[in-house]
């Protein structure tokens, strides 16, 4: 698939942890694109094409797509926010925060809160809380299906929970919505 022969030609870093990266990413596109294939496999062979040929050029942006809304060039150790609907910030559970993250706040939009289930009359209970985490804590298939499966989201799914360290946890002012 040229989607795959492209991702081969993209230029490497040192041997270190962004290397180990992005083999990441290649061995799990592969996955990626069999399950799509799968997932797509009732319809008529020309349907067929169209729908892949969509969903492969999506993700194939997202891959070479520059961070925070894509997976190039993600700095190591990351920068990740998380938004969470407490009604205290006494409330959040620190030691176990949840793997789904996003890498720029300025997402952050009514429509975007509605995508995670989040109503506008919630903006009152709602906290920012920023981590970092070492590169290597992206789950990198997770992180490309969920694209597949919420294109809008931007999202970033971390492996291990514990490996994190939070940098700060501010309440959501409304003002701070970016349009």
């Amino acid at each position: 698939m040229k989607y795959i022969k492209e991702f081969n030609n993209y230029n490497r870093m040192n041997e270190n942890s962004s290397e180990i990266f992005y083999k990441k990413v290649e061995n799990d596109l592969h996955e990626i694109l069999d399950f799509i294939q799968k997932y797509y496999s009732n319809l008529n062979y020309n349907d067929l094409i169209i729908t892949l040929t969509k969903e492969c050029d999506q993700i194939y942006n997202f891959i070479e797509t520059d961070f925070p809304r894509g997976l190039q060039n993600i700095p190591d150790p990351v920068k990740l926010y998380r938004i969470l609907k407490v009604n205290n910030i006494k409330d959040i559970r620190k030691g176990n925060l949840g793997k789904h993250y996003i890498g720029d706040i300025n997402i952050i939009n009514d429509e975007f809160l509605t995508s995670i289930g989040i109503s506008t009359y919630d903006y009152h209970i709602l906290y920012i809380v920023e981590i970092t985490t070492p590169l290597l804590n992206i789950d990198v298939y997770r992180t490309i299906y969920s694209k597949f499966e919420f294109p809008k989201e931007y999202e970033y799914t971390i492996n291990d929970v514990k490996n994190i360290e939070i940098v700060n946890i501010t309440k959501f002012e409304k003002e701070n919505e970016i349009h």
